[in-house]
């Protein structure tokens, strides 16, 4: 058994939508991406559709050599284990490039701040609207029963705080 066995209610993926937000509000085109937690692709499948390229090695993340440091991580981690991934990028890599979809109580949290201390140009953005997670395929009907931040890391201006809006329809 893993270390860090990810639960099966914890695999809710990340919608399109909140991807594409996230890099059009960066005008980001061409990445290259690593994606740690793969689920069952479709975050993946999503960046792919968007222009990038996309490393998703799959498997147990904490066996996971440090990734190239030209890659952004860009990915929506499980929840359970959050504070041990948190830890592994920000204090063990020091990871230069980073997106990380998480609940926005985490930012208020001791180890949070403990954690990301010595992180320079740390940003929060936060979507406008709670996110419609993915399950088994297909969009909850509901949004999340709370709201979530992306912690970004390396994306470029000052702004430490920014509210991103979508565009269009939700889709998936």
């Amino acid at each position: 058994m893993q270390k860090h066995q990810i639960k099966t209610f914890d695999e809710y993926e990340t919608p399109l939508y909140a991807i594409r937000d996230l890099l059009d509000h960066w005008q980001l085109e061409n990445l290259y991406i690593y994606e740690p937690f793969i689920g069952s692709g479709h975050s993946t499948k999503c960046m792919r559709k968007l222009g990038h390229t996309v490393y998703a090695p799959g498997g147990d993340f904490f066996t996971h050599g440090v990734p190239d440091r030209s890659l952004y991580l860009i990915t929506n981690p499980p929840f359970s284990i959050k504070k041990e991934i948190l830890r592994k990028i920000f204090v063990e890599w020091n990871h230069p490039r980073v997106a990380l979809l998480l609940p926005a109580n985490v930012v208020q949290t001791d180890y949070f701040r403990e954690i990301t201390a010595h992180v320079e140009l740390l940003k929060i953005m936060m979507p406008t609207a709670r996110v419609k997670f993915i399950r088994d395929g297909k969009m909850m009907n509901k949004t999340a029963g709370f709201s979530c931040v992306w912690v970004c890391r390396g994306f470029g201006s000052n702004i430490h705080m920014e509210y991103l809006g979508h565009r269009g329809k939700k889709d998936p």
